[in-house]
């Protein structure tokens, strides 16, 4: 086959028939291509991504729309890219008389029920040792190791959700392994908040019909995040964002105004005189310190850093050592000075200010990543 994937909802639209709600599991799909599915075969007659958009391919870990069918298929069920019609009967026979003779898994034919660890399958148990496997190959890498937990309301959808998410770390820019430390059928229960908390791992659910608020309590009173939805690719943009938190995090810069030296001139102050650049403030704002760029009033406020240009060059020192030790308007001590004002500014290990020297106004911001 050259692509995999499973059945996560269908229903019956009008003027299309049978629309297929899937994730592709490895490989690939696209328009034409034979698929079977339960107990049926079927053309791919039109592809669409999760916007109703045609496309001509959907790729791992995609969730795709499909067209085709004659009948609904089944959620949960494989779906498999095979070479023609002809093929996939056989292949649709071959299923049917192995599962009628009770053998269809190496287990025995009660496997499908039987729970091992973590609430997978016995034939399911390989997938998540390979991830540790990996993880601790890659960690000794300096990869970051993202541990989830996975809840489900079907197996079939715990499978291609627990593979998505995994997939997502493989298809990161980042050098990152989603390590599934726990996975289970049924809803979020008390001890899979525990795990979370001692293992800092991040619980994702998908089609569970509403979290126990007691449950959701908990997890905020343990500092655990629940990632809930019922549409996969929903949940799978919210991982990108929960996960994020996990990678170290970006320094973001952010200039807030540039100012020109008018004068220098020395104040007296309690600790002896101190040296100031008397300004002109010539693009944004000039500040001690500023909020960050989420705009939350409660969030702590940003020391602000300077640079001092003289003819284009840096002349201060590199880094973020130099800072406002006071800054003023006439007399009055201010945290800003806006665009056309003037000002007086001393600065922390540096002042060998010249008239015509540039300073810039910045700041660093450390941002979330997103995975």
């Amino acid at each position: 086959a050259s692509g995999e994937g499973i059945v996560m909802d269908a229903r019956m639209e009008k003027g299309l028939g049978v629309v297929a709600d899937c994730i592709i599991r490895w490989g690939s799909i696209k328009k034409g291509d034979v698929v079977t599915s339960g107990d049926q075969v079927a053309r791919v007659r039109m592809l669409k991504d999760v916007n109703n958009k045609l496309i001509k391919k959907g790729l791992p870990s995609q969730p795709v729309r499909i067209v085709g069918f004659k009948s609904l298929p089944k959620a949960g069920d494989p779906l498999m890219v095979v070479e023609s019609e002809e093929i996939g009967e056989e292949i649709i026979e071959k299923r049917l008389a192995i599962e009628n003779a009770g053998n269809d898994r190496p287990d025995g034919p009660n496997s499908d029920v039987e729970i091992h660890i973590h609430g997978m399958r016995r034939g399911d148990t390989w997938r998540v040792q390979k991830v540790h496997r990996q993880a601790g190959l890659k960690e000794a890498d300096g990869s970051t190791r993202i541990p989830i937990i996975v809840k489900a309301d079907a197996d079939g959808s715990l499978s291609a959700v627990r593979d998505s998410l995994v997939n997502l770390g493989e298809k990161s820019e980042h050098l990152v392994v989603i390590d599934p430390i726990s996975e289970g059928i049924g809803e979020v229960t008390p001890s899979d908040i525990q795990m979370a908390k001692e293992s800092e791992a991040t619980i994702f659910a998908f089609g569970l019909k509403r979290i126990d608020q007691g449950i959701l309590n908990l997890a905020e009173s343990e500092g655990v995040e629940i990632c809930s939805n019922d549409i996969i690719y929903s949940l799978l943009d919210h991982a990108k964002d929960a996960l994020g938190a996990y990678l170290p995090l970006l320094p973001e810069e952010r200039v807030h105004g540039r100012a020109m030296v008018q004068a220098i001139f020395s104040i007296d102050t309690p600790d002896g005189k101190e040296k100031v650049a008397g300004l002109k403030v010539t693009d944004g704002h000039i500040y001690k310190s500023t909020k960050p760029s989420t705009g939350d009033s409660n969030s702590t406020a940003l020391k602000c850093h300077f640079r001092i240009l003289r003819d284009g060059k840096q002349i201060s020192p590199e880094g973020e050592s130099v800072s406002a030790s006071s800054l003023r308007r006439f007399k009055e001590l201010v945290d800003s000075v806006r665009l056309g004002d003037e000002c007086g500014l001393a600065l922390s290990f540096f002042d060998d200010f010249e008239e015509g020297d540039e300073i810039e106004c910045y700041s660093i911001e450390m941002k979330k990543r997103k995975l």
